[in-house]
């Protein structure tokens, strides 16, 4: 399993060929747009699956993108930490 994490300091849409480049399984990005901005820029090269969490920020948060088909289960959370996103990730063989 390839993990990238990334503090892209926003524009991700202008940097995601670098990090495809490295044939990710999943691609965690700090300081990233908001999904929906992504998808009208980035719409070929949207992941399988892909979530995001801005806390406070409307337009800035942490992407996690799964490009292999993983089973994802979200964890509890204490949301007075902004920028912790914890998550279980299983392949098909756990």
């Amino acid at each position: 399993m390839r993990i990238i994490s990334w503090n892209c300091q926003g524009g991700y849409r202008k940097k995601i060929d670098n990090i495809l480049e490295l044939k990710p399984d999943i691609v965690v990005i700090q300081e990233c747009e908001n999904l929906e901005r992504l998808r009208v820029f980035c719409n070929e090269k949207i992941p399988l699956k892909s979530f995001w969490f801005g806390g406070f920020y409307p337009h800035r948060g942490v992407g996690v993108f799964f490009y292999k088909d993983y089973q994802i289960l979200s964890m509890e959370n204490n949301i007075s930490i902004e920028f912790i996103v914890p998550m279980k990730i299983m392949n098909n063989f756990e």
